[in-house]
């Protein structure tokens, strides 16, 4: 045995019958300075079409946060479905700054990625597969372990928390997760006691200044967190805004949200007009600007997808965005009718859209409607209804009722963009 490497090998049944011949997988762990590499021989695939899971080779090249952590980095596939080659994982350092949180929390970036084994070539599992990671809950954060979650961040910018769950194996904790992408991810400490704002989360709205030198006021900020652009600094200070025709307004409180983060602009000098009808046109540019100001400014496109919107107006950069990107559907023959009010299940349908596009969808979605008037809600927006009603994103009217087809105010939108942000925040 060389010196400073420990061997350990353990064998045992792996709990899989066929026929009269029980199946027993062997898996040794080689441990060299913190670096713990698994390899496992499991029985093969038969034809009663059980595949078992493998272990997967980890190398840690320089990852700082799990290198003097007791356990090893451990990963698990559906090797044979999952993929067509030989992989192997490996565990680096990644830019702190690409995550944009909060105050409010402690960010511990790392990088995962799949490499075809021996060489630099990176894969992907294939679509409906995940690799399972056991990551040992390093040292200096033991204590505060149950407040960890694991964030990741996909290469067009959306940053998602994942489900995972603490698990102790030979004294030692694991946080364990489902991963089917591989980029940066990173470990969240919430700092945050539930009522209660941290002391040092300072006051105000979170900003950064773009290249221009412009105040950007974040838009997915809430709850003590935030998401901004990779490389920004953030910033905080109050950005009140001041309206004489919303005190008093059922929807003062929504509106004071959305207007200070200037996802809303007002509609005259003081003035925000909270009952007035929200167009087609308003309601992309206002899903636009909540992307752009937490993921980075929406370049105009010499591509458009339809013929009767003014791309030179407030609107047009967004309206492409929007539809490039499957969050809006025109209404036939090449139109978006960007002028026309837009209705509640629309609205639904692009928040649905918009939702999953963030990687944000709740996973214990209702199966069904319970709207008193359910049966008037078209067929393409049944499934946005079942999201609005899982969410309570989009209230209800007047006795419970969805009222698709009526069209919806400005208050009503500020509303449901702030219970938007909420949501993607929590």
């Amino acid at each position: 045995m060389p010196a400073g490497t420990g061997y350990t090998v353990t064998a045992g049944k792996s709990g899989y019958n066929s026929g009269n011949i029980t199946n027993v997988a062997v898996t040794a762990n080689i441990i060299t300075s913190g670096i713990n590499i698994a390899l496992t021989t499991a029985p093969a695939d038969d034809s009663s079409g059980y595949t078992p899971a493998r272990t997967i080779t980890v190398t840690e090249s320089g990852s700082n946060l799990f290198s003097g952590s007791k356990g090893g980095i451990q990963a698990q596939a559906n090797m044979g479905n999952a993929f067509s080659d030989s992989v192997e994982v490996k565990v680096t350092n990644a830019d702190e700054g690409s995550f944009g949180l909060s105050s409010g929390s402690e960010v511990y970036p790392f990088d995962i990625s799949l490499y075809r084994r021996g060489t630099n070539t990176k894969l992907q599992p294939r679509e409906g597969y995940a690799v399972t990671i056991s990551l040992p809950v390093p040292d200096e954060l033991l204590d505060r372990k149950e407040q960890i979650s694991v964030v990741h961040k996909s290469e067009g910018g959306r940053v998602t928390t994942l489900a995972s769950r603490l698990e102790q194996k030979n004294h030692v904790w694991y946080l364990i997760f489902e991963a089917t992408d591989f980029s940066p991810y990173a470990l969240v400490v919430s700092n945050t006691v539930p009522g209660n704002e941290p002391a040092d989360v300072p006051a105000g709205v979170p900003y950064y200044l773009d290249a221009d030198g412009s105040q950007v006021f974040i838009g997915f900020a809430a709850n003590s967190k935030y998401i901004a652009p990779s490389g920004v600094t953030v910033l905080f200070m109050e950005n009140s805004q001041s309206f004489t025709d919303v005190s008093g307004h059922w929807a003062e409180e929504y509106i004071n949200f959305v207007a200070e983060r200037e996802i809303f602009a007002g509609t005259g000098p003081n003035t925000f007009s909270p009952e007035t009808g929200m167009t087609r046109a308003m309601f992309a540019t206002v899903v636009g600007r909540l992307y752009e100001r937490s993921y980075g400014k929406i370049k105009s496109s010499a591509i458009h997808s339809f013929n009767d919107c003014d791309y030179a107006d407030y609107y047009g950069k967004y309206v492409d965005w929007c539809a490039e990107n499957g969050i809006i559907e025109g209404v036939g023959a090449s139109q978006f009718a960007p002028g026309r009010a837009i209705t509640r299940e629309e609205m639904a349908a692009i928040l649905y859209r918009f939702t999953d596009f963030l990687g944000a969808l709740p996973g214990d979605a209702a199966s069904e409607l319970h709207y008193p008037d359910s049966a008037s809600i078209s067929g393409w927006a049944q499934r946005a209804a079942l999201y609005c009603q899982t969410t309570g994103i989009i209230s209800g009217r007047s006795g419970g009722l969805f009222a698709p087809q009526e069209t919806a105010s400005r208050a009503e939108v500020a509303a449901i963009v702030q219970r938007l942000v909420e949501m993607v925040m929590k």
